[in-house]
């Protein structure tokens, strides 16, 4: 592994590059909203406190079941912080898939957001689907909605808001000793295959496998600071998390999420 792993390398670029962009993204009206590494580390600790507080163990694993936004490069970056893994459930999965990535990975915790395709249809909202599954998840212990998506009819639901505050006495210090523990052959991710020959299955990532894959990268391309990149693959695919959870911090470029992968060449031109 390299002297770093990724969280480092999130804690350097707060102390090198605060005010530069890290992430972007558009409101509903189509502004953009600009967060700095400085914004992006503190939330992303925010997170991994809360994880702490509420019982997250180093190995630990939590699922991320939307489309990409801020709180999922967040999510993963908070597992990692707390050298535990992230699980990716595409946004389109059914409630069937749902339940068996989010059910086989043993996933402690489940983060939920939004599937910009469901065209206002429940039946396909993230959600929706989950709170569908949540009887036959019994290892899950925390369900976070994030910010503006409702939360699910369950006893171990709450919003995002709420999970950030169970945080709140939880010392920065407490992350920083779980980080320092990382080994290279620790789980950094479980990404699960599209399962064409039955259920997905979970291929374990470590640390040092992310190493290697960013290597492979950087043979063939490279990024300086606050270079441009648009994040529109979904995160649970391999590329998606190596480049938009990974090479996006350790090169530290300013990266813009689309809010549907259908107006990616419209961001772009951007």
């Amino acid at each position: 592994m390299s002297a770093k792993s990724t969280p480092e390398y999130l804690i350097s670029n707060a102390e090198q590059y605060p005010n530069e962009n890290a992430i972007s993204w558009k409101d509903d009206s189509g502004n953009w909203i600009n967060m700095n590494w400085a914004e992006f580390c503190n939330t992303s600790m925010s997170v991994a406190k809360s994880l702490l507080a509420m019982g997250f163990e180093s190995g630990d694993k939590l699922s991320i079941y939307s489309y990409n936004r801020m709180e999922w490069y967040a999510a993963y970056a908070a597992a990692n912080m707390c050298n535990g893994a992230a699980v990716g459930v595409y946004h389109t999965c059914s409630p069937e898939e749902v339940e068996w990535v989010v059910g086989n990975s043993d996933s402690k915790f489940v983060f939920v957001g939004g599937n910009p395709m469901d065209g206002g249809d429940p039946g396909k909202m993230c959600h929706k689907r989950l709170e569908s599954t949540m009887g036959s998840l019994d290892k899950v212990e925390v369900v976070i909605s994030m910010d503006g998506v409702d939360v699910i009819d369950h006893p171990s639901a709450m919003s995002w808001s709420d999970f950030i505050s169970k945080g709140t006495n939880t010392s920065g210090s407490d992350v920083m000793t779980r980080l320092s523990s990382i080994k290279p052959d620790d789980v950094a991710a479980l990404i699960y295959t599209s399962g064409t020959t039955g259920n997905p299955k979970g291929v374990v990532l470590t640390h040092d496998n992310f190493d290697y894959e960013l290597e492979c990268v950087h043979k063939i391309t490279s990024y300086d600071q606050g270079d441009g990149y648009v994040s529109w693959l979904p995160c649970a695919h391999v590329f998606g998390q190596v480049v938009d959870n990974h090479l996006w911090i350790r090169d530290a470029i300013h990266m813009r999420v689309v809010d549907n992968p259908l107006h990616s060449i419209d961001y772009c031109k951007e």
